[in-house]
């Protein structure tokens, strides 16, 4: 797997498979619904976006749910309900329509609330046009929707890239590019501010949102969604949602007693939008419409205690002066012109135009990890695999090509992948680095750092591990990797979250112990140190229902428990209050 494995798994359609073009030019999608609705606005011929609240699908119709009426359907679609709804038969998905294409969906919000009661169609919400969305029930059940809620929006099945902000939800969220998990409303409040100000720039200086995205506008703000689905902070709760609108929008749970009740934006039907929680029923106001909500999330191996990813101190913090010896380098911890990143899914940041080879991307991530070059043969060897008949020479020449061009060149026009050179050998540049270079300059300013410093090194580290090592290769490519690099790696990021376990529990940082022994557990989930460093930060908390989960973990996979852990067995904590 390239990322740790999600919890959260509602009913969803199959992953969307798109294939995006260079900004303002159209982009192919694979996935009928998300090939429909991108092709909505040159359906319009010219006109004005709907105002779309929410999207239904069903075996005999798609559906498009207005905030207002509209009667000049586009084309292909039919106007009902007196023009709050546009209806249209499945057979238009994929065809081809006068000028379409488009250059994506004009409504990236769009997230599953589940399907009719009791066999009606399936129901996706539009975040962005309904603002804020304000949830009720029972916490766990709230929790456990807006997580799912995140997950999808992660997902990014309509190509908006939308950021996420999760207020005290669980850590695995916090391994998505795209969702960053905070400890405080106060936190969330702040990134709201900020994007409402420049989205409000944005809609000042062109038009609305959905018709920058609709025309492929470069500098469109990507949209933001702040969950909080505590709500304990009234007042950071009504803020929130007098920011909600066009580009932000806002879920946060609701208290009967909070005199802030009520104080989100009123669009349509009159009234403010809320979705009802019992378990996986939903009831949606003001529409009126009861719904059935996919699989919740298994609670069989999550602690109660939803400790959120603790958030980085600064870099000059985290690598502030040691108490003796030279004072450590930021320097030392930032990245290169351009950084290929292995600690999860493999990237390249800074790259001057987009990998779209693995090939190509394989080929420089091998260079990277072998700074004294390699030859044409050698990259043969171990690019390509070993059972099959070698690669042409004009085939390892258009990859290497590839690569080339895809990492640009440094400030005096030198490309950062040499050309042939007299000794036949190809050579990266010094200004293309690594994450794992990073990692590891973290761990070595752990070394000469006092205990306060180095936890936050340690973490700092961590933080850039995304999920498995060298992940989301065809199979052919990172094979290299398995010879030895990948199991290295996996040590390294286990050995770290043993590190700072430790040093968090010196330092009586529970919430970070435990934090890192998930991260470890994300990489190495048969770790039984980890359990055991885990187990330990539950004990100090005073968390025994934790430690019984851990604890009934362990046997199911059928592993005895290291002998630290014996005096930890059922019924050691008795008297201890459950979480």
């Amino acid at each position: 797997m390239s990322r740790p494995a999600a919890l959260f798994d509602p009913l969803r359609g199959p992953a969307v498979a798109r294939i995006a073009g260079p900004p303002g030019r159209p982009s192919e999608f694979s996935d009928p619904l998300v090939r429909l609705l991108a092709a909505v606005p040159a359906r319009l011929d010219g006109r004005p976006l709907p105002r779309v609240v929410a999207v239904t699908t069903a075996r005999e119709s798609i559906g498009l749910l207005l905030s207002e009426p509209r009667v000049d359907p586009a084309a292909g679609f039919e106007a009902i309900d007196g023009g709050l709804t546009w209806t249209a038969e499945p057979l238009t998905i994929g065809r081809t329509h006068p000028g379409g294409g488009g250059c994506g969906v004009p409504w990236p919000l769009l997230v599953p609330f589940g399907r009719v009661v009791p066999d009606g169609p399936a129901v996706m919400a539009n975040l962005e046009e309904l603002g804020g969305l304000e949830l009720s029930g029972e916490p766990a059940d709230v929790l456990a929707l807006a997580e799912s809620l995140a997950a999808d929006l992660a997902a990014d099945r309509f190509g908006g890239h939308p950021g996420v902000v999760c207020v005290n939800c669980a850590w695995e969220l916090d391994a998505l590019d795209a969702v960053r998990v905070v400890t405080s409303p106060s936190r969330a409040l702040a990134d709201a501010e900020t994007h409402r100000r420049r989205v409000d720039a944005a809609g000042a200086q062109w038009a609305s949102l959905p018709e920058l995205r609709r025309h492929g506008i470069r500098g469109t703000p990507r949209p933001l969604v702040i969950i909080d689905p505590h709500g304990h902070d009234p007042q950071s709760r009504a803020r929130l949602l007098s920011l909600a609108g066009p580009g932000l929008a806002v879920v946060t749970a609701t208290h009967s007693q909070d005199p802030t009740a009520g104080a989100g934006p009123r669009r349509a039907f009159g009234d403010r939008w809320r979705l009802h929680v019992n378990g996986r029923s939903l009831r949606w106001e003001p529409v009126g419409v009861n719904l059935r909500f996919g699989d919740q999330p298994s609670p069989t191996f999550v602690p109660d205690l939803r400790i959120a990813a603790p958030e980085p101190s600064s870099l000059r913090e985290a690598a502030g002066r040691t108490a003796a010896g030279p004072p450590p380098s930021a320097a030392e911890v930032l990245p290169g012109a351009v950084e290929l990143q292995v600690l999860g899914v493999v990237q390249a940041a800074g790259a001057a135009v987009p990998f779209t080879s693995q090939r190509a991307l394989d080929l420089a991530c091998y260079l990277a990890f072998h700074r004294d070059g390699a030859t044409v043969d050698k990259l043969r060897y171990w690019l390509w695999r070993r059972g099959g008949p070698p690669p042409r020479a004009k085939t390892l020449a258009n990859v290497v090509s590839r690569a080339r061009v895809c990492l640009g060149r440094d400030a005096d026009g030198e490309p950062y992948l040499s050309y042939l050179g007299a000794d036949g050998v190809y050579r990266l540049s010094e200004q293309v680095t690594t994450d794992l270079e990073r990692f590891a300059s973290w761990r070595k300013l752990a070394d000469r750092a006092p205990p306060q410093q180095a936890l936050e090194c340690l973490r700092a580290a961590l933080r850039l591990v995304r999920g498995a090592p060298f992940g989301g290769g065809s199979g052919e490519t990172f094979s290299w990797a398995d010879a030895s690099w990948r199991s290295h790696v996996e040590y390294l990021v286990d050995s770290t979250a043993h590190r700072l376990a430790d040093a968090a529990l010196d330092l009586d940082r529970v919430e970070v112990a435990r934090w890192a022994t998930l991260r470890g557990l994300a990489i190495t989930p048969d770790c039984e140190q980890c359990y055991q460093r885990r187990i330990a930060a539950a004990r100090r908390s005073g968390y025994r229902r934790e430690v019984d989960l851990v604890m009934r973990h362990m046997d199911e996979l059928q592993r005895e428990p290291l002998p630290e852990l014996d005096d930890l067995a059922t019924g050691a904590l008795e008297g201890v209050p459950l979480a």
